[in-house]
Protein backbone atom coordinates (compact mmCIF):
# COMPACT_ATOMS: atom_id res chain seq x y z
CA UNK A 1 0.00 0.00 0.00
CA UNK A 2 1.39 3.09 -0.74
CA UNK A 3 1.17 6.15 1.37
CA UNK A 4 3.35 8.91 0.23
CA UNK A 5 6.86 9.61 -1.48
CA UNK A 6 7.51 13.32 -0.35
CA UNK A 7 11.22 12.87 0.67
CA UNK A 8 12.19 12.38 -3.31
CA UNK A 9 10.65 15.25 -4.64
CA UNK A 10 8.32 18.13 -4.29
CA UNK A 11 4.72 18.97 -5.30
CA UNK A 12 1.69 21.66 -4.20
CA UNK A 13 -1.05 22.08 -5.52
CA UNK A 14 -2.08 26.03 -6.62
CA UNK A 15 -5.34 26.40 -8.27
CA UNK A 16 -5.75 23.60 -10.63
CA UNK A 17 -2.12 23.74 -11.67
CA UNK A 18 0.41 21.17 -10.05
CA UNK A 19 3.45 22.69 -9.41
CA UNK A 20 6.08 19.65 -9.99
CA UNK A 21 10.26 20.49 -9.16
CA UNK A 22 12.99 18.02 -8.53
CA UNK A 23 15.08 16.52 -5.84
CA UNK A 24 17.41 19.49 -4.40
CA UNK A 25 20.44 17.37 -4.87
CA UNK A 26 19.49 17.40 -8.31
CA UNK A 27 17.81 21.11 -8.75
CA UNK A 28 21.37 22.57 -6.93
CA UNK A 29 23.90 21.33 -9.89
CA UNK A 30 25.43 24.92 -11.07
CA UNK A 31 25.75 24.11 -14.64
CA UNK A 32 21.23 23.71 -14.32
CA UNK A 33 20.92 27.44 -14.06
CA UNK A 34 23.31 27.84 -16.79
CA UNK A 35 21.47 25.49 -19.11
CA UNK A 36 18.45 26.92 -18.54
CA UNK A 37 19.43 30.43 -19.59
CA UNK A 38 21.03 29.13 -22.94
CA UNK A 39 17.96 27.40 -23.51
CA UNK A 40 16.70 30.91 -24.86
CA UNK A 41 19.99 31.67 -26.88
CA UNK A 42 18.30 31.72 -30.48
CA UNK A 43 22.22 31.59 -31.61
CA UNK A 44 22.27 28.14 -30.31
CA UNK A 45 19.17 27.03 -31.70
CA UNK A 46 19.45 24.31 -34.62
CA UNK A 47 17.33 21.48 -34.42
CA UNK A 48 13.47 21.98 -35.02
CA UNK A 49 10.84 20.00 -33.18
CA UNK A 50 7.86 19.39 -35.27
CA UNK A 51 4.31 18.27 -34.10
CA UNK A 52 3.11 16.78 -37.22
CA UNK A 53 -0.83 17.19 -36.44
CA UNK A 54 -0.40 20.63 -35.92
CA UNK A 55 1.86 21.74 -37.67
CA UNK A 56 3.51 23.31 -34.82
CA UNK A 57 7.68 24.11 -34.47
CA UNK A 58 9.62 24.69 -31.67
CA UNK A 59 13.34 25.97 -32.08
CA UNK A 60 15.89 24.93 -29.59
CA UNK A 61 19.20 23.54 -29.66
CA UNK A 62 20.43 20.06 -30.46
CA UNK A 63 23.72 20.28 -28.42
CA UNK A 64 21.67 21.47 -25.25
CA UNK A 65 18.94 19.36 -25.73
CA UNK A 66 21.39 15.97 -26.03
CA UNK A 67 22.88 16.97 -22.79
CA UNK A 68 19.17 16.62 -21.77
CA UNK A 69 17.93 13.62 -23.10
CA UNK A 70 19.91 10.56 -24.32
CA UNK A 71 17.41 9.84 -27.04
CA UNK A 72 17.81 13.50 -28.64
CA UNK A 73 21.88 12.56 -28.76
CA UNK A 74 21.61 9.79 -30.35
CA UNK A 75 19.33 11.32 -33.25
CA UNK A 76 20.90 14.16 -33.64
CA UNK A 77 24.67 12.59 -33.25
CA UNK A 78 24.20 9.62 -34.64
CA UNK A 79 23.69 7.47 -38.08
CA UNK A 80 19.74 9.01 -38.62
CA UNK A 81 17.75 11.43 -40.91
CA UNK A 82 17.53 13.17 -37.80
CA UNK A 83 21.25 14.43 -37.89
CA UNK A 84 21.58 15.81 -41.19
CA UNK A 85 17.76 17.09 -41.62
CA UNK A 86 18.25 19.06 -37.89
CA UNK A 87 14.49 17.97 -37.07
CA UNK A 88 12.64 15.87 -34.64
CA UNK A 89 8.84 14.66 -35.54
CA UNK A 90 6.89 13.79 -32.62
CA UNK A 91 3.76 11.74 -33.87
CA UNK A 92 0.11 12.45 -32.11
CA UNK A 93 0.84 9.87 -29.29
CA UNK A 94 4.07 12.47 -28.16
CA UNK A 95 2.38 15.48 -28.76
CA UNK A 96 0.52 17.06 -25.58
CA UNK A 97 1.81 20.71 -27.63
CA UNK A 98 4.85 22.90 -27.32
CA UNK A 99 3.97 24.21 -23.77
CA UNK A 100 4.17 20.83 -22.44
CA UNK A 101 7.68 20.45 -24.16
CA UNK A 102 8.86 23.58 -22.52
CA UNK A 103 7.70 22.68 -19.41
CA UNK A 104 9.80 19.48 -19.50
CA UNK A 105 13.09 21.45 -20.78
CA UNK A 106 12.29 23.74 -17.73
CA UNK A 107 12.25 21.10 -15.35
CA UNK A 108 15.13 19.11 -16.61
CA UNK A 109 17.30 22.01 -15.99
CA UNK A 110 16.11 21.79 -12.64
CA UNK A 111 13.15 24.82 -12.70
CA UNK A 112 9.84 24.39 -10.74
CA UNK A 113 7.35 24.11 -13.12
CA UNK A 114 3.55 24.52 -13.12
CA UNK A 115 1.74 21.69 -14.97
CA UNK A 116 -1.84 21.84 -16.12
CA UNK A 117 -4.34 19.37 -15.90
CA UNK A 118 -3.84 17.83 -12.81
CA UNK A 119 -2.99 14.06 -13.12
CA UNK A 120 -3.51 14.45 -16.78
CA UNK A 121 -1.25 16.61 -16.97
CA UNK A 122 1.34 14.91 -15.00
CA UNK A 123 0.65 11.76 -17.23
CA UNK A 124 1.24 13.84 -20.32
CA UNK A 125 4.40 15.13 -19.33
CA UNK A 126 5.54 12.25 -17.95
CA UNK A 127 4.79 10.33 -21.58
CA UNK A 128 7.00 12.94 -23.15
CA UNK A 129 9.86 12.66 -20.52
CA UNK A 130 10.07 8.63 -21.21
CA UNK A 131 10.61 9.33 -24.89
CA UNK A 132 13.19 11.55 -24.36
CA UNK A 133 14.55 9.22 -21.50
CA UNK A 134 15.19 11.37 -18.86
CA UNK A 135 15.53 9.59 -15.87
CA UNK A 136 15.42 12.05 -13.48
CA UNK A 137 12.64 13.92 -14.59
CA UNK A 138 10.40 10.98 -14.60
CA UNK A 139 10.92 9.80 -10.94
CA UNK A 140 9.90 13.74 -10.09
CA UNK A 141 7.10 13.33 -12.16
CA UNK A 142 6.33 9.53 -10.84
CA UNK A 143 6.58 11.38 -6.67
CA UNK A 144 3.87 13.77 -7.95
CA UNK A 145 1.43 11.51 -9.57
CA UNK A 146 1.82 9.19 -5.99
CA UNK A 147 1.31 12.18 -4.10
CA UNK A 148 -2.14 13.06 -5.94
CA UNK A 149 -3.62 9.36 -6.43
CA UNK A 150 -6.74 8.89 -5.06
CA UNK A 151 -9.78 6.36 -5.67
CA UNK A 152 -11.53 8.47 -8.14
CA UNK A 153 -8.04 8.36 -10.05
CA UNK A 154 -6.63 5.35 -9.81
CA UNK A 155 -8.37 3.98 -13.06
CA UNK A 156 -6.94 6.56 -14.96
CA UNK A 157 -3.39 5.85 -14.23
CA UNK A 158 -4.16 2.05 -15.18
CA UNK A 159 -5.76 3.62 -18.29
CA UNK A 160 -3.38 5.99 -19.49
CA UNK A 161 0.21 5.41 -17.60
CA UNK A 162 3.24 3.38 -19.59
CA UNK A 163 3.89 0.79 -16.52
CA UNK A 164 7.90 0.58 -17.70
CA UNK A 165 8.19 4.36 -17.26
CA UNK A 166 6.22 4.90 -14.07
CA UNK A 167 6.07 1.04 -11.97
CA UNK A 168 6.10 2.65 -9.24
CA UNK A 169 2.88 4.51 -9.82
CA UNK A 170 0.98 2.24 -12.04
CA UNK A 171 1.90 -0.45 -9.32
CA UNK A 172 0.45 1.40 -6.64
CA UNK A 173 -2.56 2.45 -8.54
CA UNK A 174 -3.11 -1.61 -8.59
CA UNK A 175 -2.86 -1.89 -5.28
CA UNK A 176 -5.86 0.48 -4.50
CA UNK A 177 -7.96 -0.47 -6.96
CA UNK A 178 -7.40 -4.15 -5.74
CA UNK A 179 -7.78 -3.21 -2.34
CA UNK A 180 -11.02 -0.72 -2.87
CA UNK A 181 -12.61 -2.24 -6.18
CA UNK A 182 -16.06 -1.05 -5.25
CA UNK A 183 -15.31 2.47 -4.87
CA UNK A 184 -12.53 2.58 -8.25
CA UNK A 185 -15.29 1.36 -10.19
CA UNK A 186 -17.51 3.82 -9.23
CA UNK A 187 -14.66 6.61 -11.07
CA UNK A 188 -15.27 7.91 -14.83
CA UNK A 189 -11.63 6.21 -15.95
CA UNK A 190 -12.87 2.98 -14.70
CA UNK A 191 -14.84 2.54 -18.22
CA UNK A 192 -11.70 3.28 -20.06
CA UNK A 193 -9.36 0.57 -18.84
CA UNK A 194 -7.92 -1.30 -21.41
CA UNK A 195 -9.32 -4.82 -21.50
CA UNK A 196 -5.80 -6.35 -20.43
CA UNK A 197 -6.14 -4.24 -17.16
CA UNK A 198 -9.28 -4.90 -16.30
CA UNK A 199 -8.93 -8.76 -16.53
CA UNK A 200 -6.12 -9.23 -14.75
CA UNK A 201 -7.53 -6.89 -11.52
CA UNK A 202 -10.83 -9.76 -11.57
CA UNK A 203 -8.75 -12.18 -12.09
CA UNK A 204 -6.57 -11.48 -9.25
CA UNK A 205 -7.11 -13.49 -6.11
CA UNK A 206 -6.03 -10.35 -3.67
CA UNK A 207 -9.37 -8.19 -5.14
CA UNK A 208 -11.54 -7.03 -2.13
CA UNK A 209 -14.80 -6.18 -3.20
CA UNK A 210 -18.07 -6.20 -0.93
CA UNK A 211 -19.80 -9.07 -3.43
CA UNK A 212 -19.00 -10.85 -6.45
CA UNK A 213 -22.46 -9.52 -7.88
CA UNK A 214 -20.95 -5.72 -7.29
CA UNK A 215 -17.89 -7.23 -9.53
CA UNK A 216 -20.08 -8.79 -12.70
CA UNK A 217 -22.22 -5.08 -12.73
CA UNK A 218 -19.15 -2.94 -13.18
CA UNK A 219 -17.56 -5.61 -15.54
CA UNK A 220 -21.01 -5.21 -17.59
CA UNK A 221 -20.93 -1.32 -16.95
CA UNK A 222 -17.27 -1.40 -18.56
CA UNK A 223 -18.26 -3.59 -21.32
CA UNK A 224 -21.62 -1.56 -22.44
CA UNK A 225 -18.67 1.60 -22.42
CA UNK A 226 -16.56 -0.56 -24.67
CA UNK A 227 -19.37 -1.41 -26.89
CA UNK A 228 -20.83 2.31 -27.35
CA UNK A 229 -17.00 3.55 -28.15
CA UNK A 230 -16.75 0.77 -30.54
CA UNK A 231 -14.16 -1.58 -28.55
CA UNK A 232 -13.33 -5.06 -28.68
CA UNK A 233 -14.17 -6.74 -25.44
CA UNK A 234 -12.65 -9.81 -24.09
CA UNK A 235 -13.36 -9.49 -20.54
Amino acid sequence: RYYGARDRGAMSFKQEAIMVKMPRNYSDHPLLSRLAILLDEEALWDLDIIYKSSGTTVRTSGFLLSLLSPTCQRMVCGAFRERSDRRVELDDTMEPGAAVFRKLLNLACGEEVAVEGGLTGLLDLARLADHFQMEEVLGALQDAALDCLSLSSAALVLAQAVPSALPRLVEAARQMALDRFDEVATSPSFLQLPADALAALVDDEDLAAHTEEGVLRAVLCWATAAASAGAPSST
